[in-house]
């Protein structure tokens, strides 16, 4: 993922209180969720970016409400090494933008297609050979952790 979209960053998920403490709902493995803090030591030398939308006055109760049945719909499902645009499976930055689109019209930044991104690099390809052969769906839509924090909607709040 660094080398295709040229960022350090390859992960993100969406950050809601659950069970009286923050936690993160992300698509790693299965989609579930993680307790912030744990979430944190998962990464790179704790290395974490917290962003949140600029106006959050479409995240009205009922939207939230809505966002939350919507991970439960998506919880427990696999992890999609195809990065297809589906709801069987699904990836990280793909479960927060349908989350945020769905539940409360906000496109976290525009979709793109693989033919977007840097695939020439030996190991981009070779991964991409593995897992589509010579074949790779070019035009397919997807959505990387660097384009949801490229999206002009969101802001840094903390980062360490």
């Amino acid at each position: 993922i660094q080398m295709a979209t040229g960022s350090k960053y390859t992960h993100c998920g969406i950050v809601l209180k659950k069970d009286g403490q923050l936690q993160v709902f992300e698509a790693v493995r299965t989609v579930s969720w993680s307790p912030l803090q744990q979430w944190i030591r998962r990464g790179v030398n704790n290395h974490y970016v917290l962003m949140r939308l600029k106006d959050p006055s479409p995240l009205t109760p009922e939207r939230l409400a809505a966002m939350r049945e919507d991970a439960k719909f998506f919880s427990g499902r696999g992890y999609d090494l195809l990065f297809q645009w589906g709801d069987e499976e699904i990836y990280c930055s793909e479960l927060v933008w349908k989350l945020y689109e769905r539940n409360a019209g906000l496109q976290l930044g525009p979709l793109r297609t693989f033919r977007d991104y840097n695939l020439d690099h030996a190991e981009v390809q070779r991964i991409a050979n593995a897992r589509f052969g010579k074949d790779i769906p070019l035009d397919t839509k997807v959505t990387a952790p660097s384009d949801i924090m490229a999206s002009d909607l969101l802001e840094v709040v903390e980062k360490n």
